[in-house]
């Protein structure tokens, strides 16, 4: 897909913890190197200067070292590989709106969340709720996994239940927090913001996103 827009600080997940620790290091840090050490081991004002711009730039690693490393890597992911792709529609007579279509796909269609890669395989739709059950003639697979960097992934697809091959699937990340903003990621508040590959990032919206899919994946004609 081509890139986007969106510049490397639209993919920058934080909750602000860095900006604290960096006001520490103005306030105290470097007042403390300045006359514990600088002042007296150099003589001369460059060398101090140096010395100072030294310890911010460490600090600044610190705080945001992990933070610009996986907005980068989540905007190389989002660029390539994010948004939604259509590999066969499927036509579906006697449908002839949108409306008619989601409310069709809404019968046709099972959901399942939250089915990690590792155990991906054919979901035994049988199986659930307290009794056997038909199989729906298409399903959605909603899959996360976790990649290098700290980076999420969601894959859904939209597929033939009986082995009929993809129909669609929608690829999506989403950043985590750096080191120092992860314990407040537990907290209420918003989450971190999801990838989807058509334009600035955006909070995901699932039945949205199976929307766009199920659109997609699905043709309609006018009734006879």
């Amino acid at each position: 897909m081509p890139a986007t827009d969106a510049s490397l600080l639209d993919y920058t997940v934080s909750y602000g913890v860095p900006s604290l620790f960096m006001t520490a290091v103005f306030v105290i840090v470097l007042p403390l190197v300045y006359f514990k050490f600088a002042r007296r081991r150099c003589a001369r004002w460059p060398a101090r200067v140096a010395v100072l711009t030294t310890v911010w730039m460490v600090s600044f690693a610190v705080a945001y070292g992990d933070v610009l490393w996986k907005a980068w890597h989540a905007q190389q992911l989002c660029d390539a590989d994010a948004g939604v792709k259509v590999y066969r529609s499927v036509h579906v007579p006697g449908v002839e709106s949108s409306a008619e279509l989601l409310a069709w796909s809404a019968r046709h269609v099972a959901e399942v969340d939250d089915y990690r890669i590792e155990n991906l395989r054919q979901w035994p739709y049988d199986d659930f709720g307290e009794g056997p059950s038909p199989r729906p003639e298409f399903v959605y697979h909603v899959v996360h996994r976790d990649t290098a960097f700290g980076l999420s992934q969601q894959i859904v697809t939209i597929r033939r239940a009986r082995g009929g091959g993809v129909l669609a699937a929608f690829t999506g990340f989403r950043a985590s927090p750096g080191w120092l903003d992860e314990p407040l990621g537990a907290l209420p508040g918003p989450p971190p913001a999801f990838c989807t590959g058509a334009g600035l990032p955006g909070r995901r919206d699932q039945p949205a996103t199976r929307k766009v899919l199920t659109l997609a994946a699905f043709t309609y004609g006018a009734r006879p």
